[in-house]
């Protein structure tokens, strides 16, 4: 992930984070990496301050922390907190040292043999977990996927980015019946 530095405009703390450079920007706001009190590298992903104004928005980042909160495991990158009522929403995860899929497979090229396998173990491994525990990713992309391993015969892979997934209730219907006559 390129790590550019803060910029005059940003936060240098959220909640118990000290934010220290820019992992990026998108549509929906700014990544920054940070420290905890425990001096451990987080990533913090703050709202547009545009957006924190809208409820729909709201809700949809509500449902974001909800999914992370429900997943955890090693191959889910894990929610250290999460501020989802401030005035400019935030959470914290882990941060993921690597590169993702995409820039991995951009800069070396398709993967191949032995990594492909562990790879496509790491990804059913990962979404066996999130399913069993009550969520659809519904993005999982290249892009979503950090490679956390220099080891080149072991690939370690975690999914990132739960900001469109699906979280269902113990009573929810997974299976809607269908009958035609």
């Amino acid at each position: 992930m390129p790590v550019t530095p803060l910029e005059p405009s940003d936060p240098q703390r959220l909640g118990d984070f000290v934010l220290t450079d820019r992992l990026g920007a998108g549509g929906m706001g700014i990544v920054y990496l940070g420290r905890g009190r425990d001096d451990a590298p987080v990533a913090v992903k703050l709202v547009r301050a545009d957006l924190a104004h809208d409820e729909t928005f709201r809700e949809r980042f509500r449902r974001e922390v909800e999914a992370l909160r429900r997943v955890s495991g090693p191959r889910v990158a894990a929610l250290v907190d999460a501020d989802t009522e401030a005035p400019q929403p935030y959470l914290v995860v882990e941060f993921v040292d690597g590169p993702t899929l995409a820039d991995s497979v951009a800069r070396d090229g398709p993967l191949e043999g032995p990594r492909l396998r562990a790879l496509a173990a790491a990804l059913a491994e990962a979404l066996v977990l999130i399913h069993e525990q009550g969520v659809i990713h519904r993005d999982l992309k290249p892009s979503n996927v950090v490679m956390c391993s220099a080891d080149p015969d072991e690939t370690r892979a975690k999914v990132l980015d739960f900001g469109v997934a699906k979280v269902f209730w113990p009573d929810d219907q997974l299976v809607q019946e269908v009958v035609t006559r």
